[in-house]
């Protein structure tokens, strides 16, 4: 499958605990660079346990308990514009649509929210252990962990079967 992501690289958006001045380093995975995503949200995108897959978000330091999300943010469109954007049998790898009028596609990897990353089990043997959700009145989406996720573990999530008839 082709990769549909939009590499947009970007100095990271946090401040040094060192110094109080916002950090030098870039990022490509999100709005921080990798420490201060770990330290700030206990979350790292590294290499996927899935074949194929690419990359994937793991826990960090600290466990995640059931309940707890992640935001999945990306550009607002309805599913007239996914399909124009991703013509035929194409499938829109980082979309998640909630209605006709309701999608967010997340193809850019610097997305404040790290929800991009997350991949699904299926077919690996290992469980999913999110889930995705959206909320309609205030149009925001999000992953919400549908178990307890131990430290430096990766988390998963069911992209559903319209996903996998593509």
């Amino acid at each position: 499958m082709k990769d549909q992501s939009v590499y947009g690289s970007h100095q990271c958006t946090a401040k040094a605990d060192s110094t109080g001045l916002r950090c030098k380093c870039r990022s490509a995975k999100g709005r921080k660079c990798w420490h201060h995503t770990l330290r700030d949200l206990n979350l790292r995108v590294k290499k996927s346990g899935v074949p194929a897959a690419g990359m994937g978000l793991y826990s960090g330091k600290r466990p995640f308990k059931k309940g707890q999300r992640v935001n999945y943010t990306g550009e607002a469109m309805s599913r007239a514009k996914v399909d124009a954007r991703y013509p035929g049998s194409t499938v829109a790898q980082y979309t998640y649509c909630r209605s006709k009028t309701q999608c967010k596609d997340a193809r850019r990897t610097d997305e404040k929210g790290m929800g991009r990353w997350v991949n699904d089990a299926r077919g690996t043997g290992k469980h999913n252990n999110a889930r995705l959700s959206a909320h309609s009145a205030s149009n925001t989406y999000s992953v919400i962990f549908t178990r307890n996720i131990p430290a430096d573990t990766e988390i998963f999530a069911a992209y559903g079967s319209n996903y996998w008839r593509g």
